[in-house]
C-alpha cells in the first residue's frame, strides 16, 4: 500500500507434542488411551514507514494452548518502533511483546466426582469441576542499538546490542557483531543473556551466504548457519535456506 507506506503480514506458529499414552497411579503402564497437546499463535501485523528515518509496527495475535480436552486462549499485542539516527550507521529500536490478558485452561477434563466425606456412606460421587488458575503472558520489553561501519573494499562491520527486560526473569544484555564482504559472505559472533540469573546459554557463532543482484537477477538464495552454546543442554546447530524473489 504505497500511499501509506504500509506493509501487512499474516502469521501462524504451532508446536504439536504428538500423542502420548495416558497413565494413572493404578495403571502406570497405560490405560490404552492417548492424549495430545499443542500450542499455536495466529497473528496479523501492520507496519508503516512514516518517514525515511522512523517506522513502527503493531501485531495483534491470538494464543491458544490445549492438552487433551482442556484448552484456553488469550489475545495479545506486540508493538515496535525503529529509528535511523542522523549519525550515519547508528540505528535504534524498541519493542514490547505479549501485552494482553491472562490465560486460563478449562474443559471437560476438569470435570470429576469426589467423595466429600468418606465416613458418610450416604454421600458419594458428588459432581465437581476443578478451577484452574489464570496466568499472565510473559511480557517482554526490548531496546536495541546497532552501528554499521563501511570499510569500502574491505567490507562492512556491524555491532549490535540488545537490552531485555522480561516480566518473568531477570534483565539481560545480548551482544553481537557481523562482518560482511561484498554483500555476499558474512561471519557472525555474539554472546547472549549476559547478567541474566542462572543463564545457561551464551556464546553464538555463525555465518552465511546471501547471493542476490537487484536489477540483474529475479531470484537469489540465502544460506545461514548458527552455533549456540547451551551449557548443560550442550550445543545447538541451526541451518536455514531461503529464496529471494524480485
Amino acid at each position: 500500500m504505497p500511499f501509506w507506506n504500509l506493509s501487512i503480514g499474516l502469521g501462524i506458529i504451532m508446536l504439536d507434542y504428538g500423542e502420548q499414552p495416558v497413565r494413572t497411579e493404578t495403571r502406570p503402564e497405560g490405560t490404552g488411551e492417548t492424549y495430545g497437546a499443542r500450542d499455536y499463535a495466529a497473528s496479523f501485523t501492520v507496519a508503516s514507514a512514516l518517514t525515511e528515518r522512523f517506522s513502527f509496527g503493531l501485531t495483534g495475535k491470538y494464543i491458544n494452548q490445549k492438552i487433551w480436552n482442556a484448552s484456553g486462549g488469550v489475545i495479545a499485542l506486540d508493538g515496535g518502533i525503529f529509528y535511523s539516527t542522523p549519525l550515519k550507521g547508528l540505528r535504534l529500536g524498541m519493542s514490547m511483546s505479549n501485552f494482553g490478558g491472562e490465560l486460563r485452561i478449562s474443559g471437560r477434563d476438569l470435570d470429576s466426582t469426589v467423595d466429600p466425606d468418606p465416613d458418610n456412606e450416604n454421600i458419594s460421587d458428588i459432581p465437581v469441576t476443578f478451577q484452574t488458575g489464570s496466568y499472565p503472558l510473559p511480557l517482554l520489553f526490548r531496546a536495541g542499538l546497532s552501528y554499521s561501519m563501511n570499510w569500502g573494499s574491505l567490507g562492512e562491520l556491524m555491532l549490535v546490542t540488545d537490552l531485555l527486560h522480561p516480566s518473568n526473569s531477570t534483565e539481560s544484555v545480548n551482544f553481537g557483531a557481523e562482518y560482511g564482504y561484498a554483500g555476499i559472505f558474512f561471519l557472525r559472533a555474539g554472546y547472549e543473556n549476559t547478567f541474566e540469573h542462572d543463564a545457561i546459554n551464551g556464546l553464538t557463532l555463525g555465518g552465511g551466504i546471501d547471493y542476490y543482484e537487484p536489477g540483474k537477477s529475479r531470484i537469489g538464495f540465502r544460506v545461514d548457519y548458527a552455533y549456540s552454546d547451551w551449557g548443560v543442554l550442550e550445543n545447538a546447530h541451526r541451518f536455514s535456506i531461503g529464496l529471494i524473489f524480485d
